[in-house]
């Protein structure tokens, strides 16, 4: 089988903070192929591996997630990855969890005219569950998470009553907030805002800019999930006084059937302190499914050095 989609699409975080921002000014046959530069291998003894080439033309949408002018493979691609490994991994599932991802070194592309290249890795582990890994070129693990099946419905989140925004949509896209480009704007309508949490109206990457992601389903609808990631930077700015980075994420079920936008993003502001928060929230899909739940989603505040454009 054949899945035909670009590349993917947050923000990574090199090992904590500090390294991230060094990252920034350092300057087989195949069975399946999900999506542009992502081979699958055939399964073995070790599990399944896949090589990802990364590039713009397997990834024009990447143009639009710079950071300090490079640009950065965002967690949500990442998320997708590991979800096409799911989906052969657990066939049968209605949902695929995700537990305990974290950031060891983010991937930032330092020429991206020409292929960065990384393998996406699921290995079996004896209670059922697999042990998810991207790893460098040079050997270096870069995300690693746990990966089990999930139920047949994912839960809701409680309501809450948040404050008005206190920025409108076009401001939010402006410098000293969020710095994603065109194809990353994902968030379309704030219907509330503040440091407990949003509540906001997204859409998705083909509603975007169908040229760069690409017109046919994804397994995850990886633009919407990005603005689930951006509301969090948002309710933690007042804190911070400055733009954070995700961390970690302690679990996160995604739908086998992804649905459809415009999506519906609920989200709260668990816990915090200076340096991070802790989120929770809820994807909401067209037809009322959610469509993807993420708990104990940390986001690191990001040193102003690194901060300044």
């Amino acid at each position: 089988a054949m899945f035909e989609s670009r590349g993917v699409g947050l923000i990574p975080l090199a090992e904590g903070a500090a390294a991230f921002v060094n990252e920034l000014s350092s300057g087989d046959a195949t069975e399946l192929v999900i999506g542009a530069g992502l081979e699958i291998n055939p399964r073995d003894d070790r599990g399944r591996r896949a090589e990802v080439r990364i590039d713009r033309h397997s990834a024009p949408q990447l143009d639009h997630h710079r950071v300090r002018e490079q640009v950065v493979v965002p967690v949500v691609m990442v998320l997708e990855w590991f979800a096409a490994l799911a989906r052969l991994e657990l066939p049968q599932a209605s949902s695929w969890v995700i537990e305990d991802f974290r950031v060891l070194r983010g991937l930032v592309l330092e020429d991206f005219e020409q292929p960065t290249v990384t393998t996406v890795s699921a290995a079996a582990r004896d209670d059922g569950s697999f042990e998810l890994a991207v790893v460098d070129a040079q050997g270096g693990k870069r995300h690693a998470a746990i990966l089990r099946s999930g139920p047949a419905t994912l839960a809701g989140i409680g309501p809450a009553t948040l404050a008005p925004s206190p920025w409108t949509v076009d401001q939010i896209y402006e410098p000293g907030k969020l710095f994603h480009g065109p194809a990353f704007q994902a968030i379309a309508e704030l219907r509330g805002l503040s440091e407990a949490g949003a509540s906001a109206r997204l859409l998705g990457g083909a509603t975007l800019d169908a040229e760069r992601w690409g017109e046919r389903p994804r397994i995850i609808d990886a633009a919407a999930v990005d603005g689930m990631l951006q509301l969090a930077l948002l309710c933690g700015l007042p804190r911070f006084d400055g733009p954070s980075l995700p961390l970690s994420i302690a679990r996160c079920e995604l739908a086998a059937d992804p649905g459809v936008g415009p999506y519906q993003c609920e989200l709260r502001v668990r816990d915090g302190s200076a340096q991070h928060t802790r989120c929770d929230a809820v994807l909401i899909a067209a037809d009322g499914r959610v469509v993807v739940r993420i708990e104990g989603l940390q986001m690191f505040a990001l040193p102003r050095a690194a901060a300044a454009e």
